[in-house]
């Protein structure tokens, strides 16, 4: 499954479904999603992580706020670009034709989401601060799965994966979704920029144990 947005006002979004490994996509349809904010510029599905529970029940998470047009509730955006954008999570029980709101994630400028499987239901959630408040770079948090969803505190525990981005420097980058390699060894890729504003790549190997 694969989500496709249109980058514009009003603009459509819809699901492509393949059953061969993405050699082609044999299904097709429009998806819509409750609580957008009327005339909203940006796409939905563009920069999605979608993810399923152990239920079946599909989770996306959203990156929006384009132009301060969707704050969290009760603030104002405090950016003045995209970097200020945050994370919504919407969920869907008829693969992805409806999508609900279930909560907002995380807080302003946070956005390139990605979650992996640990085991023992334990989750990780990578993701990087784009802006607003430093060290700018690809943080991750625990959470844990449950048989419908997971849940994720951004509000505390995170773990620096990168914070090459010096304290100024208009953005942290971004990117840095983790693999799990068959040893448990933890793969994050990420970018961040210098102090001369040039961009560079990199990738941070780890490991995480639990008691």
């Amino acid at each position: 499954m694969v989500g496709v947005s249109e980058h514009a006002p009003k603009s459509q979004s819809s699901i492509w479904i393949s059953v061969d490994r993405g050699r082609s996509w044999s299904e097709k349809y429009q998806a819509r999603f409750e609580g957008v904010p009327k005339n909203y510029p940006y796409t939905l599905l563009g920069e999605a992580h979608l993810w399923q529970a152990r239920s079946g029940k599909i989770y996306a998470i959203l990156r929006v706020g384009a132009g301060n047009s969707w704050p969290l509730p009760g603030t104002t955006d405090p950016g003045k670009n995209d970097q200020s954008e945050r994370m919504i999570v919407y969920s869907s029980m008829d693969k992805g034709r409806s999508w609900r709101k279930v909560n907002d994630l995380g807080h302003y400028g946070q956005m390139y989401p990605s979650i992996t499987r640990l085991g023992d239901g334990h989750l990780l959630l990578t993701f990087t601060q784009r802006a607003i408040d430093p060290p700018l770079g690809v943080r991750a948090v625990l959470g844990r799965e449950t048989k419908d969803g997971f849940s994720f505190d951004l509000k505390n525990g995170h773990i620096m994966l990168d914070t090459k981005t010096p304290v100024g420097v208009r953005s942290g980058g971004g990117f840095g979704p983790t693999v799990k390699l068959k040893d448990g060894t933890l793969v994050t890729s990420y970018t961040y920029r210098d102090a001369d504003d040039i961009k560079h790549a990199g990738v941070v190997r780890w490991k995480m144990t639990f008691p």
